[in-house]
């Protein structure tokens, strides 16, 4: 992420409008698929940071271990928020076999080139029955400039994800598009700029 970007997408993460939208629709399947009650201290690894909303949202849940990539976001997230976080790449996670509860990725595979690699080292951390939540970007055909500056290497079907989940051992319990209903007037959008 560029770093004038942190201060801009620090604001977006925590006021706007689908980030919003999305942490609502996140919190209630974490509370229908993870009930915390069935755990003593429920062990959450979160992938992909950003500026640590997520970790925020994750924190009501148990207790998160924060994985970042790039070494200015681990500097900025613990300078401004407080936040601890590893530095270290989702295809290779520094953490034993079956170790968390909940495996969280928000938004965070499609920047990698080897999705296959990242989904699978997602299962290994995570515990035998444990849940592994992830976020991707949709549709090829939505492609834009965001795309560019966010170094995505591709947005997804729910087919082309399923594969990749079911090839990487994980059992799907729930699968959806979600803020499905802007994809129209986004296209139109789209169009005409």
């Amino acid at each position: 992420m560029n770093k004038e970007y942190y201060k801009k997408y620090y604001e977006f993460e925590r006021f706007h409008w689908w980030f919003r939208a999305r942490n609502n629709i996140l919190k209630v399947l974490i509370r229908k698929y993870f009930p915390t009650s069935t755990y003593s201290q429920p062990r959450i690894l979160n992938i992909g940071v950003a500026t640590g909303g997520s970790t925020n949202l994750l924190k009501e849940f148990g207790n998160v271990t924060s994985v970042e990539y790039d070494k200015d976001c681990c500097v900025f997230l613990e300078e401004k928020l407080g936040i601890k976080t590893v530095n270290a790449s989702i295809l290779e996670l520094p953490f034993e076999d079956n170790y968390f509860d909940l495996v969280c990725a928000f938004d965070v595979i499609e920047h990698v080139d080897d999705d296959y690699k990242a989904v699978h080292e997602m299962s290994r951390v995570v515990k035998n029955g444990g849940i592994v939540i992830i976020t991707v970007p949709a549709f090829m055909f939505l492609w834009s400039n965001h795309d560019k500056i966010n170094h995505h290497y591709r947005r997804y079907t729910l087919s082309v994800l399923l594969n990749l989940l079911t090839n990487s051992d994980l059992v799907v319990l729930f699968k959806s598009y979600f803020n499905f209903f802007f994809v129209f007037p986004y296209c139109l959008i789209q169009s005409v700029s």
